[in-house]
């Protein structure tokens, strides 16, 4: 009994977590202080959601550097980092999800964007059952590619959106 409470602690507290990076995850592009909000949150964690989520942050902080020099180097090391962890949990939506969004928003010079279009029609094809098994991530996604992305009318429709 006493394993099965801890278990369900360490699984609301993963979940809170979880929220909590996704809620300043959304908004490092706003200032620094929502990049730094995730790293200290996802400094101690072993889940590799929370860990993606710290990459990429990473990747986002480069924005607020102001050598190019310093640029680039904190942003090929964030994207070291997402890309093993895409590697090791390639069926993951949530870490496909933050790759996506960094390619979708990261200027095109520094060509990471060769898996654009293999993450966005992964997502498309998750949402269903994202919606149904993980409400919250469905959403939050849901309200990401609404606002950054142009979805056709048959995806519309695949999201019941029409």
């Amino acid at each position: 009994m006493k394993l099965l409470m801890a278990l369900l602690l360490l699984i609301s507290d993963s979940q809170s977590l979880v929220t909590d990076l996704r809620k300043h995850y959304a908004l490092v592009g706003a200032n620094e202080t929502h990049v730094n909000e995730v790293m200290n949150l996802s400094k101690n964690s072993h889940d590799p959601i929370a860990q993606a989520y710290a990459a990429g942050a990473e990747m986002a902080s480069a924005q607020y550097k102001f050598s190019p020099v310093s640029k680039l180097s904190v942003f090929q090391s964030g994207k070291a980092k997402l890309e093993k962890l895409v590697e090791a949990n390639r069926q993951n939506p949530e870490i496909r999800f933050i790759r996506y969004t960094i390619q979708l928003k990261c200027p095109a010079m520094l060509g990471y964007n060769k898996e654009l279009k293999t993450d966005r029609t992964f997502l498309l094809g998750e949402m269903p059952g994202l919606r149904k098994n993980n409400p919250e991530l469905y959403k939050y996604i849901l309200s990401f590619m609404l606002l950054h992305d142009r979805l056709s009318e048959p995806e519309r429709e695949t999201l019941n959106l029409k």
